[in-house]
């Protein structure tokens, strides 16, 4: 049975690929997300300033970084449990 991944994860999976600056269709791709669910966490990062938009292209913030730091070692914590 293939599990959904839950909000917090998406916002990681986007925050990640942004990392190096990239397109909506990069997102789209790496990220594995549909076109509605891109356009949806897009403006919740967006508003939440983890991501920034120069152009075409989303980079993420400082607030966005220290956000996928905290959330990838939480999840190497759950891990260990």
């Amino acid at each position: 049975m293939k599990k959904n991944r839950d909000r917090l994860s998406l916002i990681a999976a986007i925050l990640e690929v942004a990392q190096t600056d990239a397109n909506k269709t990069k997102i789209m791709y790496m990220a594995n997300l549909s076109f509605q669910l891109l356009e949806k966490y897009l403006m919740l990062t967006l508003n939440a300033s983890f991501l920034q938009q120069k152009g075409s292209m989303y980079e993420i913030t400082e607030k966005g970084r220290r956000f996928l730091k905290n959330f990838n070692s939480f999840q190497e914590r759950i891990c260990e449990v």
